[in-house]
């Protein structure tokens, strides 16, 4: 039997302790499916960071008003470009940096109710976002979390 895939899912989403949760559930259905084939290794950054090593300024990436998020936001997504990071789960914001649809999602005020966001973003529309960002960056939309 072949050793399984690992997939590094670097959780970039505060409150990063409910994205944990999430993130286990998701790997263990994946688990189910794919007959192991696939192991994905849930990490925080102080998690990453114990096992791999630092990656510079990564920790203030999702601080936005820390003056070194930018640099946070440069070394997280080098590191996600360059395979250091496989996975990861983050707002939207942070994508909408690389494709500019994507910030429409952060506006509160766009949303009637739970309902009304499930619906767009489990449809078509979330379907298109997540196609043409993988046609417009290096990233492949694979789907949303809803923490609002």
């Amino acid at each position: 039997m072949n050793q399984p895939r690992k997939v590094r899912w670097l959780i970039a989403h505060q409150p990063q302790e409910l994205f944990v949760r999430t993130a286990r559930a998701f790997s263990e259905e994946l688990a189910k499916h794919c007959n192991n084939e696939i192991e994905i290794e849930i990490l925080t950054y102080p998690e990453y960071e114990a096992k791999y090593g630092l990656i510079p300024n990564l920790e203030a990436f999702d601080r936005v008003q820390d003056e070194d998020h930018k640099a946070g936001f440069k070394a997280f997504f080098d590191a996600l470009f360059d395979g250091s990071i496989e996975m990861s789960q983050m707002q939207v914001s942070n994508i909408g940096e690389f494709y500019s649809d994507f910030h429409a999602l952060d506006m509160p005020f766009l949303w009637e109710d739970h309902d009304h966001v499930s619906n767009t973003l489990e449809g078509p529309i979330g379907q298109e976002l997540c196609a043409k960002l993988g046609q417009k960056t290096p990233m492949t939309g694979l789907g949303f979390t809803y923490s609002g």
